[in-house]
């Protein structure tokens, strides 16, 4: 077993064609992140709507917030994940492709 390391089941398409629903993403939170990553991020119960993790890469990092993108869905646009709302930031360093 690893230390921080959990699996997260695909669910939807926004990381497609990388990952797709029935995939399963291992993923690892004691890995550092870097610009490029696809990640698992967790957001706290109070700012999560629907679940509460999304799967994005990394295109910035600074000390405030992380930008990411969703490659999955045509024309999108880069956005903040603020990691005063984050719970966990995983990176992925696996896949169960079924």
């Amino acid at each position: 077993a690893i230390q921080g390391a959990y699996a997260v089941p695909v669910q939807d398409r926004v990381m497609a064609p990388r990952y797709v629903p029935g995939d399963v993403l291992m993923v690892h939170s004691g890995k550092p992140i870097v610009e490029g990553d696809a990640c698992v991020f967790t957001l706290l119960p109070q700012y999560a709507q629907e679940g509460n993790c999304i799967i994005a890469r990394v295109q910035m990092i600074d000390d405030r917030c992380i930008q990411v993108t969703l490659p999955g869905l045509e024309n999108a646009k880069p956005f903040d994940l603020y990691r005063s709302r984050l719970s966990d930031t995983g990176k992925i360093i696996g896949l169960y492709h079924k």
